[in-house]
C-alpha cells in the first residue's frame, strides 16, 4: 500500500489514541473540569471575580475548588489549611467558612492566626468517585474609623489538605484579590435569644431553641440559612418531626451526614424589610425509646445567614449585648422521658 493511501488510515489511528488515552487517564465533571481518573485530588474551580469586600460583610468569596476520590476506597478529610497573603491585614478578617456546592456552611468558622494561618475543620468522607465542590468564604470585620485597611487588597491561598491519603493536585490554590472597603454600608440584623422552659417539656412537641431576628438595617434582607449543631446525647433516628419554624412557616429539617448539624431546608423566601422581626423556633418531638438529651445551639454566627438583597452581600449579626460568643445562641437541654422496654404479656 502506498505511503499516500496509509495518511489517512495513520491519521485515524493517532486521533483515536489521544482521545482513548484522555479518557482513559481523566474524566470531566458536568462543567468541563477535568479530573484524572485515579488518586484523590484538589483541583481549582475557575476564578472568582476581583471585587470589593466590604467591612461587617459575611460569606465573601475568595477561592472555589474540588475534592475529587478516584479511588477505590472511602477519604477522610479532617480540615484545609489557609494562609493569608497579607497577614498583616488579618484584622480585616474575623473569620474564615467553608460553603459546599449548596453554598451552605461546612464544618466551623475558624479565625486567622497571627501568622496569618488558619485550619479549618471539616471532618467529612468523600466515597469512591464523588466530587465535592468547596467555596472559601470570609466574614470581614469593622477596623474602624479611620481605618487603614481602606481599599487594601486582601487575597489567601489554601495551602494544605489533611486526609487519609495523598492528595494529589497543585497546591497552592490562590484566591481573587479583593479590595477591602470601609465606606460602604451594608444591612445588618439584631437577634435576640427568647426564653424557652425546660421543666414542662416532656419530648413531645419539644422547641429546643427560639430567638427573634430583626432587621435593623438599611437594606431588605433574604434569611438563606439556620444550622443548629446537635449538641446533646441523642442521634437523628431518635426524633420525629423536627421543623424549624419562621413565625408560621414551616420547614423541615435536613441532618448533615454525619449528624452534628441540622440545617433548615427553606423552600420558600424568608424576607424581612427594615424594622420588621420574624421568630425562629426548632422544635419536635423525642421517640419514646430515646435515651439521654437533646440540646440544639447555633455555635457560629455565621450559622445565621441572611443576605442584603441591595448590595447581595451576607450582613452582619448584632446582639442586645454586643457580644459574640461561642457558642452563639445555646438552646435548652430536653431529657428523653424513656419507658423503657414493655414487659411481655405472653
Amino acid at each position: 500500500m502506498k505511503r499516500e493511501q496509509l495518511r489517512p488510515f495513520l491519521y485515524f489511528i493517532v486521533v483515536f489514541a489521544v482521545i482513548f488515552s484522555s479518557n482513559f487517564f481523566s474524566r470531566k465533571t458536568d462543567d468541563g473540569i477535568t479530573i484524572p481518573r485515579t488518586g484523590f485530588h484538589i483541583v481549582q474551580r475557575g476564578t472568582i471575580e476581583n471585587a470589593l469586600a466590604p467591612k461587617n460583610t459575611a460569606r465573601v468569596p475568595f477561592i472555589k475548588f474540588l475534592l475529587a476520590n478516584s479511588t477505590e476506597s472511602t477519604v477522610a478529610v479532617s480540615n484545609i489549611t489557609v494562609q493569608l497573603d497579607q497577614p498583616e491585614y488579618r484584622d480585616a478578617f474575623i473569620d474564615i467558612e467553608l460553603l459546599d456546592q449548596f453554598n451552605s456552611k461546612t464544618g466551623t468558622a475558624e479565625q486567622f492566626t497571627p501568622d496569618g494561618s488558619a485550619d479549618i475543620t471539616i471532618d467529612t468522607q468523600i466515597q469512591p468517585n464523588e466530587v465535592r465542590e468547596y467555596t472559601l468564604a470570609a466574614r470581614m470585620s469593622d477596623c474602624g474609623d479611620p481605618c487603614n485597611r481602606n481599599a487594601q487588597l486582601v487575597s489567601m491561598k489554601v495551602t494544605a489538605v489533611d486526609a487519609s491519603t495523598t492528595v494529589e493536585g497543585t497546591l497552592p490554590l490562590s484566591s481573587s484579590q479583593h479590595t477591602y472597603n470601609a465606606q460602604l454600608t451594608v444591612g445588618r440584623m439584631l437577634v435576640t435569644p427568647q426564653t424557652v422552659s425546660a421543666s414542662p417539656q416532656t419530648g413531645k412537641n419539644s422547641t429546643f431553641n427560639t430567638f427573634q431576628v430583626k432587621n435593623t438595617g438599611n437594606e431588605e434582607m433574604l434569611i438563606s440559612e439556620v444550622r443548629f449543631t446537635n449538641a446533646g446525647t441523642l442521634a437523628p433516628a431518635d426524633f420525629d418531626n423536627l421543623k424549624i419554624t419562621f413565625d408560621k412557616e414551616v420547614f423541615p429539617v435536613a441532618w448533615s451526614s454525619n449528624g452534628v448539624y441540622a440545617t433548615a431546608a427553606l423552600s420558600k423566601k424568608i424576607t424581612l424589610l427594615a424594622d420588621e422581626t420574624v421568630t425562629v423556633s426548632l422544635s419536635g418531638d423525642i421517640k419514646p425509646d430515646a435515651t439521654g438529651y437533646a440540646q440544639f445551639n447555633i455555635h457560629d454566627v455565621t450559622d445565621l445567614y441572611a443576605i442584603g438583597l441591595t448590595y447581595g452581600y451576607g450582613i452582619k449579626v448584632d446582639t442586645p449585648s454586643g457580644a459574640i460568643t461561642k457558642p452563639f445562641l445555646s438552646g435548652v437541654r430536653v431529657d428523653a422521658r424513656s419507658m423503657g422496654a414493655l414487659p411481655s404479656v405472653l
